[in-house]
């Protein structure tokens, strides 16, 4: 029987997966009115046909762009890739915001808002090639319509919209190592209360039972500021980062299980004074998971008790750091989870 050390787990290495499946839209239908490309109209199929060379825009501050599923579907994330210019087609540099929706009941969308959203992201452009990926905070949802909406400062634009379904990647190698990989690397903000971050969610089958290494390589930052931007704030916060996981026999009814955790995968830390301060947290563990459906993410949390006392939620104090951010932060913001060989074990002896 094969006996692996957490501590030995940077030297393993295999394959890597996506979190979510991508789905094919190839024979689905398009809607939405990001739909101009060269001047033409219909250009809509521009944004779904694989090609990070093609655009499509909408002459207006907001416009959107969605498929229509063969069957409802649980969706894992929406992955906005933006032209050479930006989301803006007008090359402005300017807010950005990013929203994703899904639809479960029948019938095309009357327009960019007939549904429910799923998640969103706002961010300044920065005149570039982007590619932003949302998680959906309601991976239960049945969807039969899923889009993204964007608005900018002039014109909306997408080069490339990918929609991934939950369907968990089947572990199937049995005498190497399997190794899945996350990165959350878009700042995030870390509220008073444990909350998990589902950028680094990722989801997995095994067919039997197996021993799992997690190493968590994650950075944060103090931001200086209570969450209204505004308010200057330069006390001590308290940081604590932990691994989740949750299990279900089935696929459907994994997304609505709790979350679980052990004091085994904990770290924490303070950040203080005014910006910029930066910490990581890293965690290394293994868990014994049985036969069944999985999914590990991550857990993080903020508190302070002093100034300001009305910023409860602490929004805004602690950031995740996107990367390069921190010249001294080496790497990426890394969830790395090695599926063992079978017959492997997490304890040593």
């Amino acid at each position: 029987m094969n006996r692996y050390f957490p501590a030995l787990s940077l030297s393993l290495f295999a394959a890597a997966a996506n979190a979510g499946m991508l789905i094919d839209n190839d024979s689905l239908t398009y809607f939405g009115d990001i739909d101009r490309s060269d001047g033409l109209d219909g250009k809509r199929g521009l944004v779904f046909d694989g090609d990070d060379l093609t655009s499509a825009h909408r002459e207006s501050t907001t416009g959107y762009a969605g498929v229509a599923l063969s069957a409802p579907t649980q969706i894992e994330s929406i992955q906005f890739v933006s032209q050479s210019n930006g989301f803006d087609a007008s090359g402005s540099s300017t807010t950005i915001t990013l929203q994703a929706y899904c639809k479960t009941t029948t019938g095309l969308p009357a327009n960019a808002n007939d549904g429910t959203s799923i998640g969103s992201l706002t961010f300044t452009d920065a005149e570039a090639v982007t590619t932003k990926l949302i998680p959906s905070n309601n991976s239960s949802l049945q969807c039969r319509y899923v889009w993204g909406k964007v608005t900018t400062g002039v014109w909306s634009a997408l080069t490339e919209l990918r929609v991934f379904g939950t369907a968990s990647f089947e572990v199937t190698q049995t005498a190497t190592p399997t190794v899945l990989r996350r990165s959350c690397n878009e700042p995030a903000k870390i509220p008073y209360s444990a909350t998990e971050l589902p950028c680094f969610r990722q989801a997995f089958k095994l067919n039997e039972a197996r021993a799992v290494l997690v190493d968590l390589h994650a950075g944060f930052k103090h931001t200086g500021r209570a969450s209204s931007g505004t308010v200057a704030y330069s006390g001590v916060v308290g940081l604590g980062v932990l691994a989740v996981r949750r299990f279900e026999q089935a696929q459907p009814p994994l997304p609505d299980a709790e979350w679980q955790s052990d004091q085994n995968l904990v770290a924490t830390g303070n950040i203080y004074d005014l910006p910029p301060h930066y910490l990581p947290l890293p965690i290394t563990g293994c868990w014994q998971l049985a036969a069944g459906f999985h999914e590990i993410s991550v857990k993080a949390s903020a508190a302070t008790s002093s100034f300001p006392l009305n910023d409860f939620a602490q929004l805004g104090i602690v950031e995740v750091l996107a990367e390069g951010e921190a010249p001294h932060f080496d790497g990426r913001n890394l969830l790395r989870i090695q599926v063992l060989p079978v017959g492997s074990t997490c304890s040593g002896g």
